[in-house]
């Protein structure tokens, strides 16, 4: 569809998808994540599915760049340790926010770069 034949919502729509994929492309990878919590497992993204379906880390399904849950990185230190009283702050986000629980058990923002971004 050329971009002059686009409606307004349809550019709305389309902003909004680029606008998750660079976040995305930006979010912290499940190994990424691991090798911040100081794990040396060869698949220290178990452990780090383990925390987010424990409701310990925020992770996000994105399909761009690659179908996974990606990381936002505000929930980090620079040590790659969680922000203190993580679980928390997303204890309370699932109770008054729009979360859904999806199928992997893990909880997902329907517009996590919406309110959840610096």
């Amino acid at each position: 569809m050329h971009f002059d034949t686009f409606t307004p919502a349809q550019r709305i729509l389309r902003d909004a998808a680029d606008a998750r994929q660079t976040l995305a492309e930006q979010w912290l990878t499940a190994a990424q994540v691991s090798q911040g919590l100081g794990s040396h497992a060869p698949n220290g993204g178990r452990l780090v599915s383990q925390l987010r379906r424990a409701g310990k880390l925020l992770g996000v399904y994105v399909t761009n760049p690659s179908p996974s849950y990606r990381y936002p990185t505000w929930q980090f230190l620079p040590s790659g340790q969680p922000v203190d009283h993580l679980a928390e702050i997303l204890a309370v986000l699932r109770e008054f926010g729009p979360f859904e629980q999806e199928g992997r058990q893990g909880f997902v923002r329907k517009t996590a770069e919406s309110s959840l971004t610096p």
